[in-house]
């Protein structure tokens, strides 16, 4: 088994209400699988007096088994009609089989 963890942005990064970003990742060897993990996000409003509805997080493996890498795509979005600017960091593990 195999481990590449990733993060995506910081808590100073600014995103939409909803955002879709890809990242590459390379195992040292080939693998079978790779499957992605949620660790843990962190999203906050810039405003400080804000009600949250609903935060959605969505991880997507892009692989080809018998590859030593691929891409893992992550999908975030408040469900929300305000629209207001958020900033955010989210972090995964993709474990190769």
């Amino acid at each position: 088994m195999q481990f590449v963890p990733i993060t995506f942005g910081n808590i100073n990064l600014i995103f939409p209400d909803s955002v879709s970003v890809v990242q590459d990742f390379q195992f040292p060897q080939p693998v079978n699988s790779a499957h992605a993990v949620l660790r843990g996000f962190d999203l906050k409003y810039n405003d400080p007096d804000h009600h949250l509805r609903r935060i959605k997080v969505n991880l997507t493996t892009h692989f080809q088994p018998g590859d030593q890498g691929g891409t893992v795509e992550v999908a975030f979005s408040l469900v929300d009609s305000s629209h207001e600017i958020i900033s955010g960091q989210v972090e995964l593990l993709v474990i190769g089989i």
